[in-house]
């Protein structure tokens, strides 16, 4: 089951709840500047994989690479890379063809791109933009139909225009 959870109207700010068999996780991501964070939280040590890969659109120039457990893009004129807060682990199972790292998920990890940062760094970037876009979640959910004016449940509160349900 996915859940989808808050998201703030900018989206730097992005969660939602992943359910599989026996297991559960958040995933939360956000933007520092041009660097992308995501944090994968197990509500208890899990037995499954997590597997991160990467690939080209079909028809565009680059090349997706693994190298010192990192995910390396290079494209014109720009170049990615993808780094984690954990080693990764090695896993023959694995069925893909692109290059890709697999990871446990006994415990959190964070994932990001541009320069290297810690697990708490990723936490405490995550957990600004949560909580500086909480007025903006609100507002998402109270307008739901495109049809009716949208009237905010709580003083202080902007209302988007962008519908979310119809």
């Amino acid at each position: 089951m996915v859940k989808l959870g808050l998201r703030s109207d900018d989206g730097y700010y992005t969660s939602m709840q992943l359910k599989y068999k026996d297991e559960d996780f958040t995933i939360e991501t956000a933007i520092d500047g041009n660097d992308e964070l995501i944090l994968v939280t197990p509500a208890t040590a899990a037995q499954n994989y997590l597997v991160v890969e990467a690939g080209i659109l079909w028809g565009r120039t680059g090349a997706i690479n693994v190298r010192q457990n990192m995910l390396t893009g290079t494209f014109p004129g720009r170049s990615i890379t993808v780094r984690f807060t954990e080693p990764p682990v090695n896993d023959a199972y694995v069925v893909t063809t692109t290059p890709h790292l697999t990871f446990s998920l006994k415990q959190e990890i964070g994932i990001c791109t541009g320069r290297p940062r810690t697990l708490a760094e990723i936490e405490a970037l995550i957990g600004h933009h949560r909580q500086n876009n909480n007025r903006d979640w609100i507002a998402m959910v109270i307008c739901q139909n495109p049809l009716k004016p949208c009237k905010p449940f709580w003083p202080g509160i902007r209302c988007m225009t962008q519908p979310t349900s119809g």
